[in-house]
């Protein structure tokens, strides 16, 4: 079936999903199930549902893995994370989890539509790693981090919300052997860090990892591991050396390099020590407009019709980074596109590896974004000199004026008319 094949009908549309959700329309399928838009019978109010596929329904690992997921996301109240409100079994013995409905987009077809600014960079990210940070103090490592699991939410006020999605292979700290091993097998391989590629078990740093893989390819217009045989991708996190960021990308800055050369470590213990120590060094690596651009985890600024995506508020726009890198190997649809139109889910369907590329490494044309990039240093050091001009005029003038104020005084002092002086009346002669 293509993204624009109709769909064919489906058994669940007008069903009731524990005699309360009436299911209204399919917006998404992935691997581990089939996500619809449903609405309570009372509450007349919308929320998405996402179900167990019928094919699963009688795998144990598939099972324990939903039901984690489940218990992952619902433990985390985040504004940033994907909010569970119930858990439930169809009627032919199938669990379900009902969900916040979400209209917008994934990072993935956000970054499909062209390179991203470092404002929009610093506005997606800040929130992710804050609710990876907070996922992660509660004992959950999420292990699949990408960017179809980074939701770009619309708001009905014209903000965009960002939240983290996903958590079906979640490892869950609970003393439960049976759901903390889940996961190991599994993972995208473009994201997964080198203990995850060799099947070890992984913690914290493998999101800090991921979070790397994602900053690299939106900084440098590409992954820093790349090949159409997933199995390659994995030998390359695990034994070649990390590309030089800023052989690829020459715009960047050399604190920018460090922090993504620092979060891709093979070792995990050489890598930032939390996701807030990774995001403190991304927030020193980037120019004080540009952190001065972030507004906070709440949401974004609302769209324009020059960015379809996220808008960027400062009036003078950072460098242009590229963001157009694929995913290894053909388009499948996301299991974290919660609530996600139809017209979202076909726009975006990336190219197949190597589409049009006669390069051999998977790159299609232009994935380096306009020539002009690697010289928008110097519009940066422009503002900057702009404004200690203006600093130094606002001081000259401060100074011109109190001159002014002084000179005006002292002229007005010197043209006054000197004081009369009054005599006191002669004294009376005395009376003989």
């Amino acid at each position: 079936m293509t993204a624009d094949a109709p769909r064919p009908h489906d058994p669940m549309i007008g069903t009731l999903l524990a005699k309360e959700y009436r299911v209204v329309e399919q917006i998404g399928e992935g691997g581990m199930g089939v996500v619809y838009v449903i609405e309570h019978e009372g509450l007349r109010k919308r929320f998405a549902a996402k179900v167990l596929s019928a094919q699963l329904s009688s795998n144990a690992e598939a099972l324990a893995r939903f039901s984690a997921e489940a218990l992952a996301a619902s433990k985390l109240e985040h504004e940033n994370i994907i909010t569970i409100t119930d858990l439930g079994m169809t009627a032919d013995g199938r669990p379900f989890i009902v969900m916040e409905l979400l209209r917008g987009q994934t990072l993935e077809q956000r970054m499909a539509q062209g390179p991203m600014t470092v404002d929009e960079i610093l506005q997606t990210m800040v929130p992710t790693c804050e609710a990876l940070a907070f996922a992660h103090d509660a004992g959950i490592v999420h292990r699949d981090v990408k960017p179809e699991n980074v939701f770009l939410a619309q708001r009905p006020s014209g903000r965009v919300a960002v939240k983290l999605l996903d958590f079906g292979i979640a490892k869950v700290s609970l003393g439960d052997s049976r759901i903390t091993k889940l996961g190991t097998a599994f993972g995208t391989p473009i994201y997964m860090s080198p203990e995850a590629c060799r099947g070890e078990d992984v913690d914290r740093p493998a999101d800090i990892y991921a979070i790397g893989v994602l900053l690299y390819r939106l900084f440098c217009g590409r992954a820093p591991f790349f090949d159409g045989n997933p199995l390659k991708v994995m030998q390359q996190h695990v034994n070649e050396a990390v590309p030089s960021p800023r052989a690829l990308q020459p715009s960047l800055s050399p604190g920018l390099e460090r922090m993504l050369l620092h979060a891709l470590e093979k070792d995990p213990a050489r890598r930032p020590a939390t996701m807030r120590a990774l995001l403190a060094e991304l927030l020193d690596a980037v120019p004080p407009e540009a952190r001065a651009s972030v507004v906070g985890t709440g949401g974004l600024s609302s769209p324009t019709p020059q960015h379809p995506g996220l808008a960027t508020p400062s009036p003078a726009p950072r460098p242009a980074v590229v963001s157009t890198d694929p995913t290894p190997g053909p388009a499948r649809p996301s299991s974290g596109g919660i609530g996600a139109p139809r017209s979202y889910q076909r726009a975006a369907t990336p190219a197949p590896v190597g589409a049009g590329s006669s390069r051999g490494d998977g790159r299609g044309p232009g994935q380096f974004g306009p020539k002009s990039a690697a010289a928008e240093p110097s519009r940066v050091e422009q503002l900057q000199r702009r404004a200690k001009l203006r600093r130094r005029w606002v001081l000259a003038l401060v100074v011109v004026t109190g001159l002014a104020a002084i000179g005006g005084a002292v002229l007005l002092r010197s043209r006054a008319p000197a004081p009369t002086a009054i005599s006191e009346p002669p004294a009376p002669a005395p009376t003989p």
